[in-house]
């Protein structure tokens, strides 16, 4: 599996994996749900923690925009980077500023394609451990992950979905070296780790 940054995308592709499976729950071509799904926002969360100074670890947070389903099973999430909730309005800023370059690129999107098997194990109200393919497209890059994921329901008739350990991700992956180390200089930090460790959960609904 790749890697990425402190509070990278990819972290966000990862955790948005999970959204592009639920919602596949809409195709047409789903086995038994007559009715779409929807992610439970204020339930729902994307993690990522970081280290700076050598020692000094912190938990940052980033926002998703939405999603759409194909007739075919193509699944699509998209978000936008500078949307990043670190604590620290002028660090949120920067982050967008510096690292995201949000001005070219300010929405990014994360792909997948599912077929009936999947989907049908996603909805069956069994835990399940279950793994698939994603493509994020950040930073004007395009990468490729595989996810390895639990998706398992409530007596409310959700879903929960979440990673089963937290995901490496590196600055390089999307060429966010020269933004980590503005970013470093500004803060005026010895070092700022380029690998980041993220986790999520995401909770769905049927509407």
């Amino acid at each position: 599996m790749k890697q990425i940054f402190n509070i990278s995308s990819t972290a966000i592709a990862t955790l948005l994996v999970s959204l592009l499976f639920l919602s596949a729950c809409q195709v047409d071509q789903q086995p038994t749900n007559t009715k779409p799904w929807a992610l439970v926002t204020e339930s729902s969360q994307i993690s990522l923690f970081a280290v700076k100074a050598e020692d000094v670890g912190e938990v940052f947070t980033i926002g998703l925009q939405g999603s759409t389903v194909s007739s075919d099973g193509k699944v699509t999430i998209t978000f936008a980077p500078g949307d990043i909730e670190t604590g620290i309005p002028i660090r949120n800023s920067r982050m967008g500023k510096y690292l995201f370059e949000v001005g070219k690129w300010p929405v990014a999107t994360i792909t997948t394609q599912l077929d009936n098997e999947l989907i049908a194990k996603i909805i069956t109200g069994t835990r399940n451990t279950l793994q698939t393919e994603v493509t994020v497209d950040l930073h004007g890059i395009s990468a490729t992950y595989d996810i390895l994921f639990i998706a398992s329901s409530t007596k409310k008739g959700q879903i929960i979905i979440t990673n089963t350990k937290p995901i490496a991700v590196h600055a390089d992956d999307f060429k966010f070296s020269a933004g980590l180390k503005k970013l470093q200089e500004l803060a005026g930090l010895s070092s700022i780790t380029p690998v980041t460790a993220v986790s999520f959960t995401l909770v769905f609904e049927s509407k």
